[in-house]
Formats: structure tokens, sequence, C-alpha cells
């Protein structure tokens, strides 16, 4: 009904805060893990992204296919979100200058 869309809808905006504040400690998190393992090369730095990206985004979001019923569709745009802010993060650090 409209007043349960009017009910979501309320609320998105601290959501969205929420979200963005994660976003960012993860790029702070992985921006310092770039440098504490003196990742000096874009490909070293996709590579320990990847390897990041399995390890706390993928494994974890599995289950919610596995044991949760939700879509491989719904997986895979969660965990590519992640993926790419990895990514972006690697370039943003080891761009050249």
């Amino acid at each position: 009904s409209s007043a349960d869309v009017e009910a979501r809808k309320k609320g998105m905006g601290g959501k969205y805060f929420l979200t963005l504040v994660a976003a960012l400690v993860m790029v702070t998190i992985f921006g310092w893990l770039l440098m504490v393992t003196r990742v000096m090369t874009l490909a070293q730095g996709l590579k320990l992204a990847l390897l990041v990206w399995i390890a706390f985004t993928v494994a974890p979001f599995l289950s919610n296919v596995l044991f949760e019923g939700k879509r491989w569709r719904h997986f895979f745009i969660t965990t590519g979100y992640y993926f790419v802010g990895l990514v972006l993060t690697t370039g943003i650090f080891l761009a050249p200058s």
C-alpha cells in the first residue's frame, strides 16, 4: 500500500548516510592495508583487492544465497558493489603521480 511505501521512504536518508559511512570506513581501512603491505604496483593492489573481496565479501554473502534463498542476481550486485569500491581505492592509492 502507499502507506507502506511512505513508511519505507521515511528512513531512507539515514540508511543512505550509514551506507556512505560504511563505504568510507572500508576505503580507509583498505587504503591502510595497501600501505602496510607495501603494495607498490597496480597489479599487486588489484590482487590484494581480489583476495580481500573474496575473503571478506564473497564468503559471507554466499550464505545469503545458500541458506536464506536470496537470488544470485542480488549476490552479484551486492558483492560487485564492494569489489568496485576496492578496485577504485586501489586505483586512487596507486595511481601514478
